[in-house]
C-alpha cells in the first residue's frame, strides 16, 4: 500500500505534537488538558496541581465552580456565592444540593446528564435574580466531577416581561369600550385608545392631561385642578366619579395608580365615562321641572280665581256648583291635550274642538272653522280654552246653539307685519241678541284671559245677529 506524499507530511507533523505534548507534560509546563469539542470539553488537571484552575476560575466573569463526583464543591468563585446569594467566603466541601435554589431537584439534574442546563431563580435581596446554571464534565486530576457556570439572565428576562406586559397593556387599552389614558409620574399621556383619540380630536400623547380635560365648574370634587388628582393618584390613592369637560363633551373620570412591582406608582391610569346625553337629560329634567312647578302654582292661581269669580257671581251654592265644575273641567280638557303634545303647544282647531264638540251633537256643521291650523304655546291654548268654554256655554244657554238651526263660524288669520293671529267667534241663526243688564263672570273670563301677554285682548260684540267675539293673540304666542 503506497502513502502519498502529503498523507505523510500530516502524520511526521502530528507525531512531532505528539512528542512536544509529552516533553512538555514530562518537564511540568502544561497545567490542565482540554480534549474533546468547545462546546463539550472535557478537562484534565495535570500533574495535580490545581492552582492555576484555581486562579483561572477566579477571575471568570461568569459564576464557576468545580464539583467532585459525590457533588462536593471544590472551588468556587466569589461571583458564583453572590448570584447564589450567600455570605459564606468558604464553601469548600459543601454539598451543590446546599447552595442551589431547589435543593437535590436541581443538583441531580445538574450531575447526571452530561452536559446539563437548568434555569433556576434565586430570591435573594433587593430583588429575584434569574440564572441559568449550566454543567460539563471536569477531571481533576484522577478525580472525575463537573464544571458549573451561573449566568445571570436577570435583565433579559425583565426586558422580556416589560416587553410582554406592554403588548398586553397595549391590548387591553386598546380593547376597552371606555376611552382610557395612561399618564406617566410627570401626568402626561403615555397611552391611549381610539375611544379617547375621538374625544380628545388627536393624538395625546405627550401632552399634559390637565390641558386635555377640565373640571366641571359646578362639580363639588375638592379639588382645584387636574394636576391634585394626578399628584394623588400617584400618591396610591385612587380616584373615582370626578365629572369633567373635554370640549363640550362632559365625562366622569376614574383614576388608579399605574403601579409598577417594587416601587413606587409609575404613573396612572385614566378611564372616562361618557355622560353627555345624561347631563343633557339632567338639564332637560331642571328646565321640565321649573316649568311644572310654574304651570302647576299658574293653574293653581287660575283655579283659585275661578272659585272666587264664580262665588261671588253665583246666586246659590248649586248655581257655583255647576259653573265651577264646568269651568275647570273646561281647565282640565285643554290639560289634557297638552300632556298628549308633551306641552308642545296645540292648533287653534283642537282647542275649539274640545270645547264646542260635546254640544254641536251629530251636526258637525253647527260648529264651522276656517283657517285654524295654526299652533299656539300651552298658555295662549290655556287661555283660549277658557275663552271658548265661556262662548260655547253661553251660546248654549242664550245663544246659536240653544236653537235647532243656529250655527257658529271661527275663523283664523294672521295679520301683517305684526304677526298677530286674530280669531273671530261669530254667531248666526239664533235668537236675537241683547247687551246683558249685568255683566257677569263669563265676560270677565272672555275679554281678559287672554291680556296675561303683551298684545293679547278679547273683544266681544253682542250684534242683534249673533254675538262676535275676537280674540286677538300676539305673534310671541304663536309657534
Amino acid at each position: 500500500m503506497s502513502i502519498s506524499a502529503d498523507a505523510l507530511a500530516e502524520l511526521r507533523r502530528r507525531l512531532l505534537e505528539a512528542e512536544e505534548t509529552l516533553r512538555a507534560i514530562r518537564e511540568g509546563e502544561v497545567d490542565a488538558l482540554v480534549i474533546g469539542m468547545a462546546d463539550h470539553p472535557e478537562v484534565f488537571s495535570i500533574g495535580g496541581d490545581t492552582e492555576a484552575f484555581r486562579a483561572f476560575i477566579e477571575v471568570m466573569d461568569a459564576g464557576a465552580a468545580a464539583v467532585d463526583g459525590a457533588g462536593r464543591i471544590l472551588y468556587a468563585n466569589a461571583h458564583f456565592l453572590q448570584l447564589l446569594g450567600t455570605a459564606a467566603n468558604e464553601v469548600q466541601g459543601t454539598l451543590l444540593a446546599d447552595l442551589v435554589p431547589g435543593g437535590r431537584e436541581t443538583a441531580q439534574q445538574l450531575l447526571t446528564a452530561m452536559p446539563a442546563r437548568v434555569s433556576m431563580e434565586v430570591p435573594a435581596h433587593p430583588a429575584a435574580r434569574h440564572l441559568v446554571a449550566t454543567s460539563n464534565p471536569l477531571r481533576l486530576g484522577t478525580v472525575d466531577g463537573h464544571a458549573i457556570t451561573l449566568t445571570d439572565v436577570t435583565e433579559r428576562i425583565r426586558a422580556e416581561r416589560a416587553e410582554q406586559n406592554e403588548r398586553a397593556a397595549r391590548s387591553i387599552i386598546a380593547s376597552a369600550n371606555e376611552a382610557v389614558l395612561v399618564c406617566d409620574e410627570d401626568g402626561r399621556v403615555s397611552h391611549s385608545n381610539a375611544p379617547a383619540r375621538r374625544i380628545i380630536g388627536a393624538d395625546p400623547e405627550g401632552a399634559l392631561v390637565e390641558r386635555l380635560l377640565a373640571l366641571q365648574p359646578d362639580a363639588s370634587t375638592g379639588y382645584a385642578s387636574l394636576s391634585e388628582i394626578v399628584a394623588t393618584v400617584l400618591g396610591g390613592t385612587p380616584v373615582r366619579g370626578i365629572e369633567v369637560l373635554a370640549g363640550a363633551e362632559d365625562f366622569i373620570l376614574s383614576a388608579a395608580p399605574l403601579d409598577v412591582p417594587g416601587g413606587l406608582p409609575g404613573g396612572c391610569v385614566i378611564s372616562l365615562f361618557d355622560i353627555t346625553k345624561r347631563k343633557a337629560l339632567e338639564r332637560q329634567q331642571r328646565l321640565l321641572m321649573g316649568e311644572l312647578d310654574h304651570r302647576v302654582k299658574n293653574t293653581l292661581a287660575l283655579v283659585l280665581s275661578i272659585s272666587r269669580q264664580t262665588f261671588r257671581h253665583s246666586g246659590s251654592y248649586r248655581e257655583f256648583e255647576t259653573a265651577f265644575t264646568s269651568r275647570i273641567r273646561a281647565l282640565s280638557a285643554t290639560h289634557n291635550l297638552l300632556a298628549g303634545s308633551a306641552w308642545s303647544g296645540l292648533s287653534v282647531h283642537d282647542v275649539i274642538e274640545a270645547e264646542t264638540a260635546p254640544f254641536a251633537g251629530s251636526d258637525k256643521g253647527r260648529v264651522t272653522m276656517d283657517g285654524v291650523d295654526k299652533r299656539i304655546t300651552p298658555e295662549a291654548a290655556i287661555a283660549l280654552g277658557l275663552i271658548s268654554h265661556e262662548l260655547t256655554t253661553n251660546a248654549v244657554k242664550h245663544g246659536a246653539l240653544s236653537t235647532d238651526t243656529g250655527r257658529v263660524a271661527v275663523t283664523a288669520r294672521r295679520e301683517t307685519p305684526s304677526g298677530l293671529l286674530v280669531i273671530e267667534w261669530r254667531e248666526m241663526g239664533g235668537p236675537p241678541v241683547a247687551p246683558p243688564t249685568r255683566r257677569g263672570y263669563g265676560e270677565t273670563v272672555i275679554t281678559q284671559s287672554m291680556q296675561f301677554a303683551p298684545g293679547g285682548e278679547t273683544s266681544l260684540r253682542y250684534d242683534p245677529a249673533g254675538i262676535v267675539c275676537t280674540i286677538a293673540i300676539p305673534a310671541s304666542l304663536v309657534l
